[in-house]
Parts: structure tokens; sequence; C-alpha cells
């Protein structure tokens, strides 16, 4: 189309004008509607990464990479390159998204060392919270923050220092504690008097019980002699003094038989004593 006058030309120009206008608005807001509702995550790791899974859906990513992802919260998880060290553990964390946000999210892997101690079994404190015994797998993160204390009695208190992060494991040599060893000793002569001491009761109130019981039995059986005699006889001066026999010895027995309760369960009261003090 030939344009016969500078109006024409103008007119045309301008008309152009506003289509592109119209184009680009109509491309921007096709653009934001697309987006609206998305935010963007950057995985910034040093080295290469493994298989990434946000919440449920696989992908595959290179290092310092962006991926589009949905308004919320999500479970990021990707899996450590190096499968076959049990030292290193995939990364886990939950992330908030925004939308039009672009969330840069640091990809450490938790690294882990084997720690042990000479002697093992001993308990160890991050900060003054025991979080196992040894040997234990303890976080890198934990090591270097310095405040990992292994204690176990007879020992003194010892600080870990690790001297190697590349190292998979390292050992801490406990140091004895004289002092304690020596209350221990004296506690150990003082159990051993108590021992002595309690098991001369133990045996004395058996004896006691042994003997009450027996003579409990035999003062009876005298009673019961005597009043049968009593039932026997004619004689009132007879009767009389079989009658006092039989109630002396029946006091007798009543004593014994007394003390023979009383001996026994202080018996059973040393004796579950002494197998307290044993364990």
């Amino acid at each position: 189309m030939r344009l016969r006058s500078p109006e024409q030309k103008i007119i045309w120009l301008s008309m152009m004008a506003i289509g592109i206008a119209l184009g680009a608005n109509l491309t921007v807001a096709q653009v934001e509607k697309a987006n609206k509702g998305m935010g963007y995550l950057q995985f910034l790791a040093k080295d290469s990464l493994g298989t990434v899974f946000i919440d449920t859906m696989r992908v595959k990513l290179p290092a310092n990479s962006i991926q589009p992802v949905s308004v919320g919260k999500h479970v990021v998880r990707i899996e450590s390159p190096d499968r076959c060290n049990w030292y290193v553990r995939d990364f886990i964390d939950t992330v908030s998204i925004s939308s039009g946000d672009t969330l840069c999210l640091s990809v450490v892997f938790p690294r882990f060392i084997l720690l042990n101690s000479q002697p093992y079994g001993a308990e160890v404190f991050y900060g003054d919270k025991s979080i196992g015994y040894t040997p234990l797998l303890v976080s890198a993160e934990m090591l270097r923050a310095g405040n990992l204390r292994l204690r176990k009695a007879g020992y003194l208190p010892t600080v870990v220092t690790v001297p190697d992060f590349s190292s998979p494991g390292f050992w801490v040599s406990l140091q004895k504690d004289e002092r304690f060893n020596q209350t221990q000793m004296k506690l150990q002569v003082q159990l051993q008097k108590q021992r002595k001491r309690l098991r001369f009761w133990t045996y004395t109130s058996f004896s006691v019980t042994l003997l009450s019981g027996i003579s409990a039995l035999l003062t009876k059986k005298q009673a019961d002699h005597y009043y049968c005699l009593y039932l026997q006889c004619t004689n009132p001066n007879a009767m009389q003094h079989y009658y006092h026999r039989t109630k002396t010895f029946d006091r007798y027995a009543g004593t014994f038989y007394v003390l023979f309760e009383l001996s026994f369960i202080t018996s059973i009261y040393l004796l579950m004593k002494n197998i307290a003090i044993v364990k």
C-alpha cells in the first residue's frame, strides 16, 4: 500500500505503535498469568548434585541451577552423590516459597565421623545433653562447634578435639581420675565392713530364730506333759504342783514363740539387705 500523504504515514505509524503496545501488554499478561503462584529454588552447591526430590517429584539438576516450584512449603531431599559412603548422608530441608520469590538453598551434605574412646562406653554430651555412648556416629557440625565432651566413671571429663575432619573416625584416650579411684577404694573398704557387720547380725538372728523355735517346741511339750499329769492325778498337793509347772512352761513356750517370730522377721529383713548390698 502506497501512502500518498504525510498524514496517512503518521496515522499508519500510530496504528502500528498501538498494535505493538497491545501485543506487548498481552504477552506480559500471559507471562504473569503463567507465573502466578510460582516461585523458584536455586540450588547452590560446590559439587555436583545427586537426584533431587521436591516433595515426591524427582528432578535431575546441575549445581547452581534454578527450579520453578509452586507456592507453599516443600520438603527438599537431595541424594548424596557418593551413595557408597555411609558417613555422608542425604541433604534434607523444608522450605517455604512465596510467589515470585527465588530462594537460594545452600546444599551441604551432612557428614558424620565415628567417635570412639579408650576405654569404650564413655557417655557423650553435646552441651548439657547426653546424645549416646561411644562408639558413636557424630555429625561433623557438632564436632566443629567444639562443645562435645566425654564422661566415664573413674576417668576425667574430656573435651573432644578432632585432629582431622577428613578422617572417617578417631579415638579419644581418657585419663584415669586418681581421686575417684581413691574414693572408690575407701567406699569399698566401708562396704566390706558393712557387709561383715550385716552378715554377723544375720547369722546371729538366724541362730536366735532356730534356738527360740526349738525352745518353744520343747517348753510346749513339757507344758503338755505336766498338764496330762495334772489331769490324771488325784492328790491335791500333786495337782497343785503339776498345775503351776504347766503354767510356767506354757509361759516359757509363749515367750519363746514370740521371740521366734521377731527373730524370724529380723532374719528375713537382714537377708534382703545382704542381697541388696551384693547387687
